[in-house]
This record gives structure tokens, C-alpha cells and sequence, in this order.
């Protein structure tokens, strides 16, 4: 009977949270749903706006910044998490001191809202020295 409840209770739970963090997805499931997100017509445009957005002279000052404290090749794969319209985190693999500067880099900046809400973008960095 404590179980039934806790079942339906968890159930009840994952209602009102986003899809992503009841299904029990992982990171590269999310990374996949980011990617399908970006072949659709909507998504496609949202992730050209989206990459316009982060072109600015100060994005780019900080992306440097990252790439001189982190010297030689770097790879990184991610998602833009997006919670509100103008709320988002920048979640990227492997986990490493310049992608944890990538993300911090990418935050706080005024960017266009997405199609929708919960929202996931798909995001790849590769630099060479």
C-alpha cells in the first residue's frame, strides 16, 4: 500500500516536471532530442536565430578567452536546456575546464525564445590550435 502510494505519487510528480528529467534520460538522449529538435522547419530557424544571437563581439571575446586558458584542439557536443523563454543552460560534453568556461561563456545573454517550452537545442564546438 506505501509503495502504490509512492508510485502515485512519483507519477503525479513527473506531470508537473519538465519531460526530459522524469523520462530518466540521459545526457546523449537529450543531445538526440536536441538534434531531431533542429531538422524540423521551426527548429532549423530557431537554431540559426539562436546562433546569430551568440555571434556578438562579447560572446566571442569570452569564447577566446576559454580557448587561451585552454590551449590546444578542443571538441565539445551539448544542448541549450531551455526552462523559460529567456532562461537556458548550456549542458555540453566531455565535461572538462573549458567546456565548464564554454558554458559559463554562453550564459546570460538576451537570445531569442524558443518554438517552445521545455526546449532543447543542439550545440558543437571544435576548435584547432
Amino acid at each position: 500500500m506505501i509503495v502504490q502510494r509512492l508510485v502515485c505519487l512519483a507519477m503525479a510528480l513527473c506531470l508537473f516536471s519538465s519531460a526530459a528529467s522524469c523520462s530518466g534520460n540521459t545526457f546523449e538522449a537529450n543531445f538526440t532530442a536536441a538534434q531531431e529538435n533542429a531538422r524540423t522547419k521551426t527548429g532549423a530557424a530557431y537554431d540559426m536565430a539562436l546562433g546569430n544571437a551568440l555571434q556578438s563581439p562579447d560572446v566571442q571575446a569570452q569564447i577566446s578567452k576559454c580557448l587561451k586558458d585552454n590551449p590546444g584542439p578542443q571538441a565539445v557536443h551539448g544542448f541549450f536546456q531551455f526552462s523559460t523563454p529567456s532562461r537556458y543552460r548550456l549542458m555540453l560534453r566531455p565535461e572538462s575546464r573549458f567546456s565548464r568556461c564554454l558554458s559559463r561563456a554562453m550564459e546570460g545573454h538576451r537570445i531569442p525564445a524558443p518554438p517552445r517550452l521545455p526546449y532543447l537545442n543542439p550545440f558543437n564546438f571544435t576548435s584547432q590550435p
